[in-house]
């Protein structure tokens, strides 16, 4: 069975946040709830939670993929809150 975890971009995520794909502040706000391996690319991720790797690509919503290409151009960016469907 699937489930739904929260994720917390926060204000100190974004600030210690770099543009590389193991250190952006998703990959921050994704470690920081228990996901292991994980790397961020501007349209999907790849993370292991619980001992489990993901199978595919996981492709990130909307708010995420425009938050991400923000943060790489240097862009004003929030925190913000999504959600990770984990099996």
């Amino acid at each position: 069975m699937a489930n739904w975890i929260t994720i917390n971009v926060t204000k100190t995520g974004i600030k210690k946040g770099t543009s590389n794909y193991a250190s952006c502040p998703i990959a921050r706000a994704l470690r920081a709830k228990g996901f292991k391996d994980v790397g961020v690319g501007a349209v999907y991720g790849w993370f292991v939670y619980k001992g489990i790797r993901n199978n595919a690509y996981y492709y990130w919503p909307k708010k995420v993929t425009e938050f991400i290409r923000k943060f790489d151009s240097n862009k004003q960016v929030s925190p913000f809150t999504f959600k990770v469907k984990v099996s």
